[in-house]
């Protein structure tokens, strides 16, 4: 065989690149057939929340027996006896393939193939996925535990220049950190979405128009507190805790995923009261 011949036969063949179909045979088409499942959602989903871009619109269709989108309700076959031994069932899958929103339906070219479903999973309904709109309110819309504060000395009373220990607390009320929030499953299309607040930072108002943050230290007491202030005047001041919520999201149990937004949650105010002391001589 001459150059120009075996560069031809190298050119040929490496244009055809086998691939396992579901039957178990190399169907040379060239293109790799996926999974689609929670986790392909998910992805969506995340890739949705960091862009602000609206998933693409997701259908089933019943490529076993040939049907293809952009002609729904036809099949080429009578029978389908192709198996995927990925699917629990074997048998029952579907292709899923997927549009841009707005695009027109009937158009070949404006579809993607996606992969393989298994009957098990949760094919999207109406075409729809969770995304970003989804994902963001219903981020915003969790019941976020309100800060409060335990402040060191005790009763809420101290002396001018006497320091103050603040220390963050959360009560059993509304999700705090790392507790997990499980909005209706009809917000998400079918799907099972969990939200789990995250501590971003907090900023601690003295009420004396000074604060300390935003930092992620929670304080503590007397005498091991991170976060303490000393008042010079005597008074009566309203302090608070405003923390600053990040959040994950996760679909059907899954892993989770960051959600590129924060929410603001201004505390509970704590009075404190302020005194001065005189020295006084005491005859004895």
């Amino acid at each position: 065989m001459n150059v120009t011949a075996a560069a031809l036969a190298a050119t040929l063949l490496s244009s055809v690149v086998p691939v396992v179909d579901f039957d178990g045979k190399a169907n040379g088409k060239g293109t790799t057939v996926g999974m689609f499942t929670s986790e392909s959602v998910a992805q969506i989903a995340e890739t949705s929340v960091t862009t602000g871009v609206p998933p693409r619109l997701y259908f089933g269709v019943d490529g076993c027996r040939g049907e293809v989108p952009w002609e729904r309700g036809t099949t080429t076959e009578d029978t389908c006896l192709n198996k995927d031994a990925r699917c629990a069932t074997q048998t029952g899958w579907r292709e899923v393939w997927s549009v841009a929103p707005g695009a027109d339906q009937s158009v070949e070219g404006n579809w993607r193939d996606e992969g393989v479903i298994c009957p098990e999973t949760h094919l999207p309904e109406d075409g729809r996925v969770p995304g970003a709109d989804e994902i963001r309110r219903a981020f915003h819309d969790t019941d976020f535990s309100v800060p409060q504060l335990i402040l060191d000395p005790p009763k809420n009373r101290t002396l001018v220049t006497v320091p103050v220990y603040l220390q963050l607390d959360f009560p059993d009320a509304g999700f705090e950190p790392q507790e997990i929030d499980t909005p209706d499953r009809a917000r998400f299309y079918g799907y099972d979405v969990d939200i789990r607040p995250t501590f971003r930072s907090v900023t601690y108002d003295h009420g004396d128009g000074t604060s300390t943050g935003p930092t992620s230290d929670w304080g503590g007491e007397y005498p091991d507190g991170g976060i303490t202030h000393k008042y010079e005047t005597k008074g009566r001041y309203s302090l608070r805790a405003d923390v600053t919520y990040s959040g994950e999201f996760r679909i059907d149990d899954g892993p989770w995923h960051p959600i590129p937004d924060t929410v603001t949650i201004d505390g509970t105010a704590e009075p404190m009261t302020v005194l001065t002391a005189k020295n006084r001589l005491v005859r004895r």
